[in-house]
């Protein structure tokens, strides 16, 4: 049981996460690396779920608190919330995403003693929900411009998501602040160098990976590849699951790359794919970050990426440590994959650099920064 007359000073500060679930996205991974990173003698961690079962779950420290609020319905969401709230006695909650976000603050009057709360904004709002959906994207705009001003800190993870916020929510600004995401860390080091389960091709290996969606464009990375086809014989791998396979698959059947091309499917240790790789793609139409450029980066492999809003142009230095093209743009693509794979002097270049890059968004770096400004927020409240 907790002791609430215990000196907040003479303990830990107890920090909960919220998100859906913990699994298969680059917010959910940036949660996880958070909780088993933060210093033990600082803080005590929990994780609240809308749902378990998650594919991240096993690879939580064993000293997090991981509370499910099973899948709750929208009549009990709040008051499943705020039970759990309660429950953790959390001084200060960071919330992932909008829906957990605005969940949390909606649960949070209820309880006698509120926490300070954060809010973890990881794509760029505007863009998510976009011109073909102009419906959501208005109550977005109107429900979170009115709510995140009302939130104690607001976490953007990229200059350009920043500026998102700025444009619909301009009085959150005060008390927004841009920390990366974790992009390496021992379990990802460790991961790429072990042993490639799958049979690796003879021939030059292009990886992408990411939900097969709308937003990573993964057809037109495959027609690309079908001009790289034509100069080189090369394979591309595309790893992760999502309701655009049928579609990719027609494309492929349709530009006959079945031979070169494989959609691999979700993979729980991407980074010795990765690791083994001669070139990384990213091709998203928009990221909040980019979080598999700096892994892929931090395996020492080359990156190409599209410059997308928001994220790749603040972690790439194009023609140092990686090559940017625009978005959509067929031929650029092919072009830089080309001029990757042909060049060795170039190609070892940017895996160098990349994997330097790559360190700046080490737990070292990222966790350290919010470790402050977490001790600064429950401090700040308490006084």
């Amino acid at each position: 049981m907790i002791d609430l007359s215990e000196n907040q000073s003479s303990r830990r500060k107890r920090v909960t996460f919220v998100t859906f679930q913990l699994g298969g996205g680059g917010a959910e991974m940036q949660l996880l690396r958070l909780a088993n990173t933060l210093d033990r003698k600082t803080f005590e961690v929990s994780v609240i779920v809308f749902r378990s079962g998650g594919s991240y779950e096993p690879l939580l420290r064993d000293d997090v608190t991981l509370v499910s609020l099973n899948n709750p319905s929208k009549v009990s969401l709040i008051h499943k919330m705020a039970q759990a709230l309660r429950r953790l006695d959390a001084d200060l909650v960071c919330a992932f995403l909008d829906i957990p976000m605005a969940t949390v603050f909606l649960a949070r009057p209820l309880l006698s003693r509120r926490p300070v709360l954060v809010g973890c904004v990881q794509a760029p709002p505007t863009i998510v929900y976009g011109s073909d959906q102009p419906r959501k994207l208005q109550m977005f705009l109107r429900f979170y411009g009115r709510i995140l001003p009302k939130i104690d800190h607001v976490i953007a993870i990229s200059e350009g998501v920043k500026d998102d916020i700025r444009s619909f929510a301009p009085s959150a600004l005060p008390q927004t602040e841009v920390i990366y995401n974790i992009g390496v860390d021992d379990r990802l080091r460790k991961a790429a160098e072990e042993p490639v389960t799958e049979v690796m091709p003879s021939r030059p290996l292009i990886v992408a990976c990411g939900r097969l969606n709308y937003q990573k464009a993964f057809d037109v990375l495959i027609r690309s590849f079908a001009l790289v086809r034509k100069e080189i014989d090369a394979e591309l791998w595309i790893i992760g699951e999502g309701e655009k396979r049928g579609e990719l698959e027609a494309l492929i059947d349709k530009l006959n790359l079945s031979a070169s091309v494989r959609l691999i499917g979700f993979r729980q240790n991407p980074y010795q794919i990765f690791a083994s790789a001669d070139l990384f793609v990213l091709s998203s139409i928009f990221e909040g970050f980019g979080n598999v450029l700096v892994e892929a980066m931090a395996c020492g492999t080359p990156v190409l990426s599209t410059i997308c809003p928001h994220g790749p142009s603040e972690i790439i230095t194009d023609q140092e440590s990686g090559i940017l093209v625009p978005v959509g743009d067929v031929p650029a693509i092919a072009e830089g994959i080309i001029k990757i794979l042909t060049d060795r002097k170039l190609s070892a270049r940017l895996a160098a650099a990349g994997k330097q890059r790559a360190e700046d968004f080490s737990p070292a770096v990222i966790t350290a920064q919010y470790s402050q400004t977490f001790e600064q927020l429950i401090e700040g409240d308490a006084r």
